[in-house]
């Protein structure tokens, strides 16, 4: 589904501009069709891998979309983009991709709470010692 979506968003500003689809790519992207059927694929694996991770982490949590949260996200969401009607929300984005804005958003709550802040010059000095570190093996 994701080919089909990130085709199907440049195929529609190609449609906008009244232009082939090869010579929009062409001439606005830079790319042959093949180059972007790659880009395409490269998208779509992405997005499946992040998807993984967000199930993944939200299944660790013990985090699973009940009906109760389903309803009473759906209802935020459809308000928040400005839709009267659950119905049209909820048959224009899908049901699968509701729930995954769900677990995202949960996620993105439960990293949040349990982030800890590094201040900058540990960082630094830890990427450094890294550095030093791999250049010291690679000497060997």
């Amino acid at each position: 589904q994701s080919v089909e979506t990130f085709t199907e968003y440049y195929t529609n500003y190609a449609t906008y501009y009244g232009m082939e689809f090869a010579d929009f790519l062409d001439q606005y992207m830079g790319v042959t069709e093949e180059e972007f059927n790659e880009e395409a694929e490269n998208y779509a694996r992405t997005v499946s891998e992040n998807v993984l991770i967000m199930c993944a982490v939200a299944k660790a949590e013990g985090f699973e979309v009940t009906d109760e949260i389903y309803d009473g996200k759906l209802a935020e969401y459809a308000e928040e983009y400005g839709y009267g009607d659950l119905t049209v929300f909820e048959e224009e984005q899908g049901k699968g991709n509701i729930k995954q804005y769900i677990i995202n958003e949960k996620v993105f709550e439960i990293l949040e709470e349990n982030a800890t802040e590094v201040e900058a010059a540990e960082t630094e000095a830890a990427e450094s010692e890294a550095v030093e570190s791999e250049a010291s093996s690679d000497a060997e």
